[in-house]
């Protein structure tokens, strides 16, 4: 089929870039095979500069710059076409005649259309120095950089056409600017080329004479393109060596720079802006002013029909609208709609170029009746002819135009959505056309509408009106799939209506292994079901649509769902999905009801990366296995009909199922992963059987007792806590406008949909933690639980200094304890075994254990950021603090030997301070994470504050277990309160001295002189050139710790200093800001933070000023991170009640937006389950259920006096200060705060009587006792109540 628009896009000159997504070839010496590899940013190539040279970025030659990749994916090596090998040494990659660097290629998370080329031994791949461009020197970054990704592209020849031709047979084509639209133009011998117009004259058409790497241009006019020094001109006979390049432009995909071969790199450029008559310079490649876009300059006609023989059908579109031409009816006016696929939208040309019926599959012709343009079912007597148009824009197009010679107006003019195309003048802006042939249209969706309406079951739904595949979006995946998961087994949704994907990931499919210190493996994606709708019972038209599509999560259930009908409503289809911890499968039902059946093919596809096998497809089931670095899997899927004439059978491409009612999909998946053995692995030949139990175990259980089963679980943990905003109401808009609408009617923050949205995520948070950590004794990581890259960012990985920590904030306060155990669990183990210990003793330490930044399931961890020793007292607060929640002694005595064995790493590993000394203990050449202007010095306070608190919470266990309990010696306790004695904790001050910073000081209120604490105990702030810095490190000691509180005088600057580092941040860092506000019980600028992290972000690469959610809710970092969900999912509790000081503080930081409400279920430290209840921004009552009878001490302003009940009866108490009380509580006992009321205990008073000494309650005499206000105090001996 001729195409109706040649474009000038390849991937580099007279080569072909390579599928997206798909491999290079792999070769051998023996057998190379050849490549350009091209980085994806600036479009430089690699290229060998010599034997021991540097490497660097070149533009394409033969030789040199060309490639074979010696070995497979996971070990490679690069040869070069020179014979040299590509040799990594002294920091930077060069080529050697016999050394050789071992490689592997990982999908690049930055544009997964590209790789990487990762060193396993460091983990970092190889990256543009000091940006992108030509000639840049290649050394090595971290994953995901924009200055890694690569292209591999082959020496296949050019497709046709091709650009360049000769200058006996020319073809020519418009040099079109992508900034302004404006094309090269010849002014004439000796002038200077400038940009014009589009207009079809020879002055603006060009050949290309040459190759793509030397070529020269030569215009219709006659004049070569030639540089004098300053300008490109026009020359009758002298022409400039060019070659052309893909642009690295990231607003001008698919574009091309044109560059001198002698140009140092640089580009051709719209001089001074993008006017027309802009004349042509050089500027550096990538400039918005440089990229192009090479467009034939002639038309190209569609191909004509013959009556009475095979017809070519086409979809006729305009230029300026993107409207399609259709036919309403017999009669009536044709019109312009949107794209449908239906008879009255497809045509044929049926003659010649000049003089042919313009005929639809309806078997109606276009037609003009009294000035109208019509369907008729007679051919048109004038007939019509295709017109090459004038109009500047659309040189190349044709225009339909009447050969009636009486018409003033013979062209047809596009319109609007369904309105009727009318008469026009030739050569109009509204005329000319795209013409695609049928088989050439690419369907990714059936035709649909969606829902106009949509009612939850329940109000904590996500709810969408149009699959995740049919948004306009460049990554569906993390901004509109849907994740379910049990804990280990998680799934993505999208509710494809033609083909249904549910993606999905095991917890502990992984690469890497045990010992690994370097390279240390990757999250895999372990692949996709697709269910594919084979009825013909809907189509990709509008009258074989489906109707009122649906599709929603139901996050109060764990539950998702899709529904539809079809076009004339007689058959509703109806999806339910879940992945069930007591079955451990991934479930699915489709059902059909109504008169239609439903026909579906179901269909495995292993994810990229994993080595699988072949898939096996029979007797209802399918299956695919492998192996990786160490661990073995295999995954099972099972299909099980329903109807009285439902049959089943096995083809090649997958089950199909006929004539169901109804479908069940049952699969599940796993590895013989077991971190209880070394080796890490155990069971594998029993894998395959394990999976095809669990799918038939399933499948015998039935849907009924599946479906409710894992709701009575899942609902077992979500249901424990409540949040309600009054005020808040569930929306009537799907969840995409709804997050939109939050941000752009946001104007109190006491709107409806606002107050819904932030208990949603609240709620979302929780359901995130529930879908992501239980079953095996395996953390999240970094995407929870989800991930469809074969190379995801940051490898999804377990991040230790900070994000692995922030996933599991909400698990105490949030009442979600025993989510908290696979994260306690995985460092009790891993603290016990070899490679975390090597860990220690790379920091010369020989006792206890650390782990790295980054680390995966098995222990092992890359050597990035290796001075960062305290990730093992970080993931020690939570072994304490899960014990704080819990008071399980049993668990504390299991985790204590992780706590000491830490403990004695820092004895050992600390020195005393050597540069001011003062006597204190410190840890010597840390780092403040991820402060890389700074990167090293000795007692940072993120060190201290944590190194110092974990002593003292390890003082704190062995005091709840007892030192023989623990195994002690009271020379061992003796020395751990010498070091609490004397460790630095990490509380420091400076003023802020304003200089450089003072204009970023000012909008986030910080004064010159005002207290901070110090990020480094010798270094100032300043050090540091990243103002906003998303890590607060720092302040570790406001939150997740408790080593200061409001009454210390550490309290105020460590608010300037969180206020310093200003209130915009990644995703993450907002969730930390949240908790951070709430500690400095600011619940106004915690909200503030909200809302910032409740933006919708656009950005799916690394962009760490990008932050905010998807359509889908996930946090972005970005890209799609979850800390963020947890983080600020934890802030809210945080703000609701505080409990780290051992006392209940109710409200402690409540939003003024927040005016009336209710939470249920929080969970406080030593045991107590609280519900709180609040109007006009103040307390009214609150119930507090102790479980293991601990000092109940409540702190809420003014709290003294009011009644508290016990069981419900009302009790006296000990007044602590006029605004916290200590009640007396046994296990079990249910304890009632309420706050409008005074208690019967206390003696309420108008006046004080005259006589006799009055104090406060803190023992002040009151010495003018007649002028009190309102308040509590002590006369007469008594308590008593000032109203």
């Amino acid at each position: 089929m001729k195409k109706l628009l040649f474009l000038f896009c390849i991937a580099l000159a007279s080569c072909t870039s390579k599928a997206q997504g798909v491999l290079p070839e792999f070769s051998t010496e023996e057998a190379p095979v050849w490549y350009y590899i091209q980085f994806k940013t600036g479009g430089g190539i690699l290229s060998d500069e010599g034997t021991g040279n540097i490497m660097k970025t070149a533009t394409a030659a033969a030789g040199p710059n060309q490639f074979a990749l010696i070995g497979e994916q996971n070990n490679f090596y690069l040869k070069c076409r020179t014979g040299n090998y590509v040799y990594f040494t002294n920091g930077a990659y060069t080529t050697s005649a016999s050394e050789k660097t071992s490689l592997k290629l990982i999908q690049s998370g930055y544009d997964a259309s590209c790789w990487e080329i990762q060193r396993p031994a460091s983990g970092q791949c190889m990256n543009q120095f000091q940006g992108a461009g030509i000639g840049r020197e290649l050394h090595e970054w971290y994953a995901n950089d924009v200055n890694n990704p690569v292209q591999f592209v082959s020496e296949m020849p050019r497709p046709i056409p091709d650009i360049f031709s000769f200058e006996d047979d020319p073809t020519f084509y418009y040099v079109q600017f992508n900034a302004g639209n404006n094309v090269l133009s010849d002014k004439g011998n000796g002038n200077n080329l400038k940009t014009a117009l589009i207009a079809n004259s020879a002055e603006n058409h060009w050949m290309f004479v040459g190759s793509p790497t030397n070529f020269y241009m030569k215009s219709e006019k006659g004049n070569y393109v030639h540089y004098n020094g300053s300008r490109f001109a026009a020359s009758s006979t002298s022409r400039t060596a060019l070659k052309i390049v893909a642009s690295s432009n990231s607003g001008a995909e698919g574009c091309w720079e044109i560059q001198r071969i002698d140009g140092d790199g640089k580009s051709m450029n719209q001089w001074g802006g993008t006017s027309t008559g802009a004349e042509l310079g050089e500027w550096n490649a990538g400039d918005n002013n440089n990229p192009v876009r090479v467009e034939i300059a002639k038309s190209v006609a569609p191909l004509f029909s013959v009556a009475n023989d095979e017809s070519i059908w086409y979809f006729i579109h305009f230029c300026n609208t993107g409207n399609y031409l259709t036919d309403k009816g017999e009669g009536n006016n044709l019109q312009t709609a949107k794209l449908d696929h239906v008879n009255s939208f497809v045509w044929k040309f049926e003659g010649s170029i000049d003089n042919f019926q313009l005929i639809n599959k309806e078997g109606r012709y276009a037609a003009i009746a009294d000035n109208k343009i019509i369907a008729q079912s007679e051919p048109y007597a004038a007939g019509w002819k295709l017109q090459e148009t004038t109009y500047s824009k659309y040189p190349h197009k044709y225009e339909l135009q009447s050969n009636d010679a009486t018409l003033a107006k013979p062209a047809i003019a596009g319109a609007g959505v369904d309105q009727n195309v009318t008469l026009n003048t030739i050569n109009q802006a509204k005329n000319p056309i795209n013409m695609t042939a049928e088989e050439d249209i690419e369907h990714i969706e059936f035709a649909f509408t969606g829902t106009k309406s949509f009612t939850p079951a329940n109000a904590l739904t996500l709810w969408y009106d149009q699959p995740a595949t049919t948004t306009d979006v460049k990554n569906i995946w993390m901004e509109y799939s849907l994740p379910i998961g049990n804990g280990q087994l998680g799934a993505c949704l999208f509710g494809g209506i033609w083909k249904d994907e549910i993606q999905f990931n095991e917890k502990t499919l992984w690469t890497g292994g045990p010992n690994d210190m370097g390279g240390y493996g990757q999250y895999k994606n372990f692949g996709s079901i697709f269910v594919e709708d084979l009825s013909g019972n809907l189509g990709f038209g509008s009258t074989n649509s489906a109707k009122d599509y649906v599709r929603w999560l139901d996050i109060e259930n764990g539950t998702a769902g899709v529904r539809y009908t079809d076009y004339d409503g007689s058959t509703t289809y109806e999806r339910t999905y879940f992945s069930s911890e007591p079955d451990q499968v991934v479930a699915a039902r489709y059902s059909a009801s109504g008169d239609n059946k439903l026909t579906l093919q179901f269909s495995y596809a292993p994810g990229e990366g994993i080595s699988a096998s072949a898939v096996t497809y029979a007797e209802g089931e399918a299956t695919f296995s492998g192996k990786l670095t160490t661990v073995s899997y295999n995954t099972r899927f099972r299909v099980v009909p329903t109807g009285e004439n439902a049959n089943m059978k096995v083809t090649e491409k997958g089950i199909v199922v006929e004539n169901a009612d109804e479908v069940l999909l049952l699969m599940t998946a796993g590895t013989d992963y077991d971190s209880s053995v070394k080796s890490m692995v155990s069971g594998t030949s029993e894998l395959p059987n394990i999976m095809k139990n669990r799918v038939k175990a399933a499948a015998d259980k039935g849907w009924s007792t599946l479906y409710a089963d894992h709701v009575e679980n899942f609902k077992s943990y979500m249901s424990r806590v409540k949040l309600q905003f009054d005020g808040a109401t569930v929306p009537t808009v799907p969840t995409n406008k709804l997050v939109d609408n939050y941000s752009s009617n946001h104007k109190t923050g006491k709107e409806p949909h606002v107050l819904f949205l932030e208990q949603l995520y609240f709620a979302y948070g929780r359901y995130l933690l529930i879908s992501s950590s239980r079953g095996i004794n395996v953390p999240n990581n970094l995407q929870g639980i989800w991930n469809d890259k074969s190379q995801a960012p940051w490898n999804s990985d377990i991040h230790t200094n900070i994000n692995i920590q922030m996933n599991y904030w909400p698990a105490e306060p949030t009442n979600l304890s025993e989510l908290h155990e696979p994260l306690l669990d995985y460092i009790i183990t891993m603290a016990a075994g070899d490679n975390w210990k090597a860990a220690a003793k790379r920091g010369g330490v020989s006792k206890g254990w650390t782990v790295f930044t980054e680390s995966n399931i098995f222990g092992g961890m890359s050597t990035w950021g290796s001075n960062y020793f305290v990730a093992n007292v970080w993931y020690c607060s939570h072994l304490w603090q899960h014990y704080r929640y819990t008071l399980d002694k049993e668990y504390l005595l299991r985790a204590f030997p992780a706590m000491w064995s830490c403990a004695e790493f820092w004895f050992e590993r600390m020195i005393k301070d050597r540069k001011v000394k003062d006597g204190t203990y410190v840890c010597p050449d840390e780092y403040s994470p991820e402060q890389n202007d700074h990167p090293t010095e000795d007692a940072t306070a993120h060190s201290q504050q944590m190194v110092y608190m974990h002593l003292v919470y390890t003082k704190q266990a062995i005091e709840a277990l007892g030192q023989e309990a623990c195994g002690l010696t009271d020379a061992d306790i003796a020395k751990l309160d010498e070091y609490i004695a004397n460790t630095d904790q990490g509380l420091h001050t400076e003023k802020f001295k304003g200089g450089s910073w003072t204009s970023w000081a000012n909008q986030w209120g910080v004064k010159t002189g005002d207290l901070l604490i110090r990020e480094w105990k010798y270094t100032d702030y300043d050090a540091s050139n990243d103002k906003g810095h998303r890590h607060i490190s720092h302040l570790m000691c406001l939150y997740p710790y408790n080593q200061i509180s409001p009454s210390s005088p550490y309290f105020e600057p460590a608010v300037n200093s969180l206020k310093l580092r200003g209130d915009e941040a990644t995703g993450w860092s907002m969730g930390w800001k949240v908790n951070l506000w709430a500690r400095a019980l600011d619940g106004d600028h915690a909200r503030k933070i909200i809302k910032n992290a409740l933006k919708h972000s656009t950005s799916y690469g690394t962009d760490q000023y990008a932050g905010g959610i998807y359509y889908n809710l996930w946090d972005s970092h970005a890209p799609f991170q979850i800390d963020g969900n947890f983080g600020v999912c934890s802030g809210i509790a945080e703000m609701l009640m505080q409990s780290h000081t051992d006392t209940i503080q109710i409200l402690p930081a409540l939003a003024s937006t927040w005016e009336s409400g209710s939470i249920t279920g929080l969970k406080a430290v030593g045991d107590f389950v609280v519900d709180i209840n609040w109007a006009a921004g103040q307390l009214t009552t609150a119930k507090i259920v102790s479980n293991q009878g601990q000092p109940l001490v409540i702190n809420y302003k003014g709290l003294a006096g009011k009644k508290v009940s016990v069981n419900g009866e009302e009790v006296s108490y000990t007044i602590v200060d006029g605004n916290t009380i200590e009640v007396k509580a046994t296990a079990g006992d249910t304890v009632e705060v309420d706050y409008n009321t005074i208690s019967s205990h206390i003696t309420t008073l108008t006046t004080l009587p005259k006589g006799g000494k009055v104090y406060t309650l803190d023992g002040r005499e009151v010495h003018n006792p007649q002028g009190l206000t309102q308040g509590l105090y002590i006369a007469d001996g008594k308590k008593v109540i000032i109203k």
